[in-house]
């Protein structure tokens, strides 16, 4: 008779054990969201090399400085170097890490983010991007991609052959009220001249032995980045207009043009 006592508080016993693995995991959970001071970075720790196009020499001196910064904390607060960054005699760079100490709720994530970098000398500025998280707790030291600065960014590179966008036109979309006016013109000038860059290196390739594949690879993987925080940087206007409709597909098509020649001329 005493048995169907002994199954009852077992059963008591089991409910009792699965409400506190519910009450655990809630606090855990809400524990995770607490507000807290903490240490935040908003760009890697950058390393990477850059040289000269026309030389294939590393290039001493050029400035190098991290391009944007997240929006949604206090940039007031970051700290930055004292120092100018610099590439040394082998064209290597070393960049910190920007951080800020915030009150602040984040969650653990591992999506991942391009960050944005650039390179300046006296004739020109590039952007080369790295990978890091989204968001960092902790510092994430990070290589950038070999970049192949170009002396002479005015002189035009021909087209390679194929049905590729001629890099005149090209630039004109990039006028006002033009094809690409929506998007952020000085990004988009940007790209375009990593387009450039790009294909004098794909033409040195051609006519020269020592320009690899390896570098022609890593001038369209710039091109590649670029073009993507490009795109990003594009507001296409109200989502139910025939207007955003036409718009959006005009860039696509461009887009997919560039992301042809990426794909063609660098694998």
């Amino acid at each position: 008779m005493k048995q169907p006592v002994l199954l009852n508080h077992a059963r008591q016993k089991s409910t009792f054990s699965i409400h506190s693995l519910l009450l655990v995991t809630l606090v855990l959970s809400l524990g995770a969201c607490v507000p807290t001071t903490k240490k935040i970075y908003h760009t890697p720790a950058v390393s990477g090399k850059v040289i000269d196009l026309e030389t294939l020499a590393p290039i001493e001196g050029a400035i190098i400085q991290h391009e944007a910064l997240d929006d949604h904390f206090d940039l007031n607060n970051i700290k930055t170097t004292t120092d100018k960054i610099v590439s040394n005699k082998q064209g290597e760079y070393y960049l910190p890490s920007l951080s800020s100490s915030k009150i602040t709720l984040l969650m653990p994530g591992h999506a991942m983010a391009h960050y944005p970098v650039r390179i300046s000398t006296r004739n020109n500025s590039a952007l080369v991007f790295v990978s890091a998280s989204l968001l960092m707790q902790d510092e994430e030291i990070t290589s950038a991609s070999l970049l192949i600065m170009d002396a002479n960014p005015n002189i035009i590179a021909d087209t390679p052959p194929g049905d590729y966008l001629d890099y005149k036109l090209l630039h004109t979309y990039l006028y006002p009220h033009s094809t690409l006016s929506m998007c952020d013109l000085a990004i988009g000038a940007d790209a375009i001249s990593a387009l450039n860059t790009a294909r004098k290196v794909y033409w040195q390739h051609i006519n020269e032995t020592d320009v690899s594949k390896q570098m022609v690879n890593a001038a369209y993987l710039n091109v590649s980045h670029n073009w993507d925080y490009f795109y990003t940087s594009c507001d296409f206007g109200d989502k139910h207009t025939i207007e955003r409709r036409d718009t959006l597909y005009k860039v696509q098509a461009i887009s997919d043009q560039i992301k042809q020649e990426i794909s063609d001329l660098s694998n």
